[in-house]
């Protein structure tokens, strides 16, 4: 049996990946109609930082109240060795 913490820790991160993916959606909406560029970037960043943040919740981890994907996915790299393959990815220059 699930004991209620972990099922409402489950039930958050399944609305942050639910968050990611209309982030996601709006993205590809966007680019398809040729949308500005930027826009379409932020939306990307924010699916990123709502799937990490959702394996955060998952996993039971607290976590700053952060935007920046490279210290999240440190975070997650923590947990899961295969998100510091992505680190790079989530450098902003």
């Amino acid at each position: 049996m699930i004991d209620k913490n972990k099922h409402k820790q489950r039930q958050l991160a399944e609305e942050w990946f639910l968050k990611g993916n209309h982030d996601i959606e709006t993205a590809q909406l966007l680019f398809d109609e040729r949308g500005y560029n930027e826009v379409i970037c932020f939306h990307i960043h924010q699916a990123v930082e709502k799937y990490l943040k959702g394996f955060l919740i998952y996993k039971g981890i607290r976590y700053k109240w952060i935007h920046d994907l490279e210290e999240l996915a440190k975070a997650c790299g923590d947990i899961d060795k295969e998100f510091l393959n992505y680190l790079d990815e989530c450098v902003v220059s």
